[in-house]
Order: structure tokens, then C-alpha cells, then sequence
């Protein structure tokens, strides 16, 4: 059994909830009203931790493509997350290692995410923020686009 599946299976007996695998190894679980999948990698040492936060619809695609970039931008306001499309989805998704976590810790993790997915959900939805909002923030300091 991998860590994944581990994880999963003692978060399922603490919540009390049958959380069990599909075939692909993907499991669903509806955290803070939002389905929530999670996805481990070939080892089951980390797992993709995934969600679909809006649906381009034709309206004001253009809107939401800008807003979704902007939300994205060095992962700053996806708490390290990556923003992306797959045919019109829009889907937060962030990699999770999980050696050392506990079930109680990937719960935390699992309600986080679900949080910060929801607020950008609201900014897609609403276009993203506002100008002003834009402007109130201060400029990034140039080691903010600098990694080593």
C-alpha cells in the first residue's frame, strides 16, 4: 500500500466516509462544498490535489483568461498552485508530498486548497480584481521574480 493510499484510508475512518480509490487511483471528496480529487503519482509518495474552479462559457471568456493569469502569476495567489485550462475547464491544481503527513494534516491541506479554489472561483467568476484593488497592492520587489 502507498503513502497516497494510506493517507486516504485513515482520512476516510476519521471523517467517517468510505473515501475509496477509482481505477485509475484518483479519489473524489467533496471538501468545503467543492469536489476535490485527489491524484497520486506513479510512487504514491506525492499526489496531484486538483479541482475544476470554472467553466469558460463564451461570455466573457477573455475576462477570465486575464483574470486566471493574473491569479496565476508566480503562484502568489494560489498559495504555490498552478491555474489551468483543460478544453473549458478551468482547474486549480497543486502537488502534494506526503511522506511524514498524517490524516489530520492532509485534511488541513485538503481544506486550505479547497478554500483558496473557492476564492479564485469568486475572482473568475466576477472577472478578477478590481482595478483598483490592482492598484492598492504594492509593486513586487525585483527578488519576488528572481529564484535561485
Amino acid at each position: 500500500m502507498t503513502t497516497c493510499e494510506k493517507l486516504v484510508a485513515e482520512l476516510g475512518h476519521e471523517l467517517d466516509l468510505e473515501l475509496a480509490p477509482g481505477t485509475d487511483g484518483t479519489t473524489e471528496i467533496a471538501v468545503e462544498g467543492r469536489l476535490t480529487l485527489i491524484k497520486p503519482d506513479a510512487t504514491g509518495e506525492s499526489a496531484t490535489i486538483y479541482t475544476i474552479v470554472a467553466m469558460a462559457d463564451g461570455s466573457h471568456d477573455q475576462e477570465m483568461m486575464r483574470s486566471a493569469l493574473s491569479i496565476n502569476l508566480f503562484g502568489l495567489k494560489t498559495l504555490g498552485g498552478h491555474l489551468g485550462m483543460y478544453l473549458d475547464a478551468y482547474i486549480y491544481s497543486r502537488i502534494e508530498p506526503l511522506a511524514d503527513l498524517t490524516a489530520e494534516a492532509l485534511a488541513d491541506k485538503l481544506v486550505a486548497f479547497a478554500r483558496v479554489a473557492n476564492e479564485i472561483a469568486e475572482k473568475l467568476k466576477s472577472g478578477g480584481p478590481s482595478p483598483q484593488e490592482e492598484t492598492q497592492n504594492e509593486p513586487l520587489p525585483l527578488s519576488a521574480f528572481m529564484r535561485a
